[in-house]
């Protein structure tokens, strides 16, 4: 497992490789930065579904734009989850992360009805 990243302007490009696959993660800085949001892009050969990728990329921008993040918190968080998601844990159906924004815990409190695991709300 290896990540790379690069700063060209006012583009921070990250590249984590997983054996023989990678997933990529841009994030396009505006010139009025902060009043404007980050442009966060993901894309790669990973194989995982669309709806996962879309997922971790809202994690990440909800860290920038919501939680007023660091980049490299951004992309240490984007790491963490990607890095989970391989080892086989299941995103919070309630934020789609695997790990919570303020707490970087794991879902665990099980619901009842459906089974699935789910941040707990403090």
């Amino acid at each position: 497992m290896k990540m790379s990243i690069r700063i060209i302007g006012r583009e921070i490009w990250t590249v984590f490789s997983f054996t023989e696959v990678s997933m990529e993660l841009t994030l396009l800085i505006p010139e009025a930065f902060p009043l404007l949001p980050v442009d966060v892009k993901g894309g790669g050969d990973m194989q995982i579904s669309s709806a996962k990728r879309s997922h971790l990329v809202l994690g990440v921008t909800k860290l920038l734009a919501v939680k007023d993040g660091t980049f490299a918190e951004a992309i240490s968080f984007w790491q963490h989850n990607l890095k989970q998601v391989f080892d086989g844990v299941e995103e919070c159906p309630i934020c789609y992360s695997v790990l919570h924004l303020s707490s970087s815990q794991t879902p665990k409190v099980t619901c009842p009805q459906c089974k699935k695991k789910f941040h707990s709300a403090w």
